[in-house]
């Protein structure tokens, strides 16, 4: 990433999950950030097949297995559901995917396995556990899971917090340190929120930026354009096309240089004694100008662009062009860094958006259930209103919709990609089954009706959906009727500049447009609308 670089942190408040190869067993313990306690939920006949299981044990600060046994464990800040207990159990291929392999054997022996390391070395690696003892301060304050207990607000009464620690609480908290090891795991979702958070702030300097100097820049640039020597991208040399600060200090030599010219025109002009003006200390400083002008910049001004000078003198004496392009070289590249700043960070966010992919189980995401599905579809919008800060990203956004290669092409839709192609496929039916129809009222009136239909799920073509689908639409209208209403409308109101661009553009996608007038049908879970 250029923006932002990630370390080690320890566990804050989750559920970290142990496939054990070598037995056939899933364990499931609950993380607290609090105390750095992992406390095993002893699965009974009470907890099959219930997404939500309590009754852990107290726990310690690390997990005991036999040194010979094989694992596959991961990090989760929701607790799986039960579909997601049985998935991962039974899907070997998936464990290997998405989970961090351990082979315990093979770490006793080469204590060097992939994202591991040595107990002893762990406030070496951890950014948030000192040597000895804890050093208070701010390091995690723009991170999205900070060192300090941020305050409750609204419906999030405890926000995630993960306080720091000293590598002498986990050293001493284990029987045989020579037996231990740390083990890095992954949550993809924090790394994302941290770029959202990230690029918050980058905009937000910006706009401070645009606040205190882009309207003065304006004016500094408006009497530059019309006072200045000539700025057009075909007259600058092509060493500055296309970088404001470097065309303004060439262009701030090269008037220095016409003034110059005209100095030692006016000269050797009111001379009374022939060639007194080869004596004058300033006479043919020009030339040495033309010279240093034409090695850094790779051409020199032209005769054309001293005379386009001389003919806006006049203009010259009404306005303080040198005042002007000096407040240009002082402000314009605190604005270009901080631009630039959020363009990196965009870019990260994109690259970020697009490694998570568009699968939700990847995540431990169950989109099948009414907790994880808001939660997923809640981070998702609020990471779209943060990038959607920039008209410019509309577009991006606009290919998510039509390419589905992030989550974000799937928000509306409950992270599915099957069911957005199953409501294209009836859009595309619907718009083709109008037949010949040329009265645009009776057309409209067809079409009211089919989008006010509450009975997608009856439909055949829901029905011929894989059983998971059909599972997240039906959590789709759950969650549109209740916890959810208020998420869905922003979502909705979100993608309508998106939306906008696909109705009003140049190339418009109508059946693209009728699907979204689906979901948007489901989502508001209002036929008025």
């Amino acid at each position: 990433m250029k923006t932002r670089s990630y370390t080690l942190r320890q566990l804050y408040d989750g559920y970290v999950y142990v496939f054990d190869e070598t037995a056939g067993t899933l364990h499931e313990y609950a993380a607290s950030a609090s105390d750095g306690h992992l406390s095993r939920i002893v699965w009974t006949d009470a907890h099959i097949g219930n997404d939500q299981r309590n009754g852990a044990d107290e726990g310690q600060p690390f997990l005991l297995y036999p040194r010979e046994h094989r694992l596959h464990i991961a990090f989760s800040p929701l607790q799986w559901t039960w579909r997601m207990c049985e998935h991962m159990r039974s899907h070997a291929p998936s464990r290997a995917l998405w989970m961090k392999a351990l082979d315990l054997a093979s770490y006793c022996l080469t204590m060097a396995e992939p994202d591991t390391l040595p107990l002893d070395r762990i406030a070496e690696a951890v950014a948030d556990i000192d040597k000895d003892r804890v050093v208070e301060d701010s390091r995690f304050a723009d991170s999205a899971i900070p060192s300090a207990r941020p305050p409750s607000e609204g419906a999030e009464p405890y926000p995630l917090w993960a306080p720091l620690g000293a590598d002498v609480f986990w050293q001493g908290s284990v029987y045989d340190q020579d037996s231990s090891l740390v083990i890095a795991l992954d949550d993809p979702l924090a790394v994302f929120n941290d770029l959202g958070m990230q690029l918050a702030a980058d905009q937000a300097a910006f706009r401070e930026w645009q606040s205190a100097h882009e309207h003065k820049i304006q004016i500094a640039q408006t009497i530059a354009t019309l006072c200045g020597a000539e700025s057009e991208a075909e007259k600058l040399p092509a060493s500055v096309r296309g970088d404001a600060l470097r065309t303004h200090q060439y262009l701030s030599e090269v008037e220095a240089y016409f003034e110059q010219c005209i100095l030692e025109e006016a000269q050797i002009s009111s001379s009374n004694v022939p060639g007194d003006f080869l004596l004058l200390p300033d006479m043919f400083k020009s030339l040495d100008m033309r010279k240093s002008i034409e090695t850094r910049y790779g051409s020199a001004p032209t005769d054309e662009g001293a005379q386009a000078w001389k003919d806006r003198h006049k203009w010259r004496r009404e306005v303080d062009l040198s005042s002007a392009r000096q407040y240009l070289l002082q402000h314009l590249p605190t604005g270009e860094k901080r631009l630039q700043q959020v363009r990196d960070t965009q870019s990260d966010f994109q690259h970020w958006a697009t490694h998570l992919g568009t699968e939700p189980l990847k995540l431990f995401i169950d989109t099948t259930h009414p907790k994880p599905l808001l939660y997923l579809q809640t981070i998702m919008l609020n990471l779209q209103i943060i990038y959607a800060q920039d008209s410019a990203a509309n577009a991006w956004l606009a290919e998510q919709e039509a390419n589905t290669s992030s989550l974000f092409g799937t928000l509306r839709y409950g992270f599915s990609p099957a069911l957005k192609h199953a409501l294209h496929q009836e859009a595309d039916a619907l718009l083709n089954g109008l037949g010949d129809v040329t009265n645009l009222a009776t057309r409209i009136g067809e079409l009211n009706g089919v989008l006010n239909h509450q009975g997608f799920a009856d439909k055949p073509w829901m029905k011929a959906l894989k059983q998971p689908v059909q599972d997240t639409f039906k959590t789709l209208g759950e969650l549109a009727s209740g916890a959810g209403k208020a998420t869905f409308e922003s979502v909705l109101l979100a993608w309508v500049p998106i939306d906008s661009r696909m109705a009003l553009g140049k190339q418009q996608n109508i059946v693209a447009l009728l699907r979204t007038l689906l979901i948007g049908q489901i989502l508001l879970d209002s036929t008025a609308r």
